[in-house]
């Protein structure tokens, strides 16, 4: 990328539901031949990460708030991603909770060192 160029990036987000959940839920047995899934990085995290590859953070945003509330009420309510009362409760529910609660992704957009 040319210095100056811009970076649009999205990953997963370690919001306050997951860090709730990890200091309050029991641990899961460890399964050493399940496949990877996915890292969740925290703000600092991936601001952290940004600035090492040689970038200079302009902003970083949660995004896809009702994929999250989605999956709170699919994982910690027993509600099926399928069922009706499951979706209309994500879309009234997205825009009321903070993003850093229950988004699912964070947006992080970023300028290439000069």
């Amino acid at each position: 990328m040319k210095p100056g160029g811009l970076l649009f990036i999205s990953v997963p987000l370690d919001n306050l539901r997951h860090a709730l959940l990890g200091t309050v839920a029991a641990p899961k047995p460890v399964n050493r031949s399940a496949r990877f899934y996915q890292y969740r990085f925290t703000h600092a995290e991936l601001a952290r990460e940004v600035g090492m590859a040689g970038f200079d953070l302009v902003s970083i945003h949660p995004i896809h708030k009702r994929q999250g509330v989605l999956r709170s009420l699919h994982h910690e309510c027993g509600m099926s991603y399928d069922w009706f009362l499951t979706k209309v409760l994500a879309t009234v529910l997205a825009p009321v909770i903070p993003g850093r609660v229950i988004a699912h992704m964070s947006l992080a957009v970023a300028r290439k060192h000069d």
